[in-house]
């Protein structure tokens, strides 16, 4: 096992728990998102879409979220909604 994989979250780079963070909320909020978006647009293949550009979009810009403004699942609610 390396290093980076044993070592705990804590005294990992930056990067690297950013990536961990951003695929835990990725995997807790997916679903609800696509329901979000499912429910204003009443097309799947449009709320499908309107998922995948919220988190590409939430990736790119991960490091400009701010928790002191809200949580991480808040921001990306606001990203679907934009």
């Amino acid at each position: 096992m390396s290093e980076a994989v044993a070592a705990p979250i804590q005294d990992q780079p930056r990067e690297a728990t950013a990536g961990l963070v951003f695929d835990q909320l990725y995997g807790e909020s997916r679903d609800v998102v696509y329901a979000y978006a499912a429910g204003i647009l009443r097309d799947s293949a449009a709320a499908e879409e309107v998922t995948a550009t919220a988190f590409e979009r939430a990736y790119r810009k991960r490091a400009r979220f701010n928790p002191r403004r809200g949580s991480a699942r808040a921001w990306l609610f606001g990203i679907a909604r934009n």
